[in-house]
């Protein structure tokens, strides 16, 4: 599981990006619905709350806080891409 996270979540955080950047807002909400589920099946606990709150922004149409939030899941997307990377080599060793 945490290799298909660590495949396919670049993509959606680039999505998030994009859509941040094009100010569409709905288009924030429903990425950061599926980085939320995402995280919650890795145990993602903290890029899970961050992912909330952005969907949220996003169905608040509050553009100030979803370029917060923006930021917020990408460093909660590293740090959680690091650990389950040392996880699984862990278990590979």
């Amino acid at each position: 599981m945490g290799n298909t996270f660590l495949d396919n979540l670049p993509q959606l955080i680039s999505q998030i990006q994009a859509a941040a950047e094009q100010v569409e807002s709905a288009k924030v909400s429903a990425y950061a619905h599926k980085l939320k589920g995402s995280a919650d099946n890795v145990g993602g606990l903290a890029l899970r709350k961050s992912a909330f709150a952005l969907e949220m922004a996003g169905k608040a149409d509050n553009h100030a806080e979803i370029q917060r939030l923006v930021k917020e899941v990408e460093a909660e997307y590293a740090l959680l891409a690091q650990a389950l990377k040392a996880k699984l080599q862990e278990i590979q060793a």
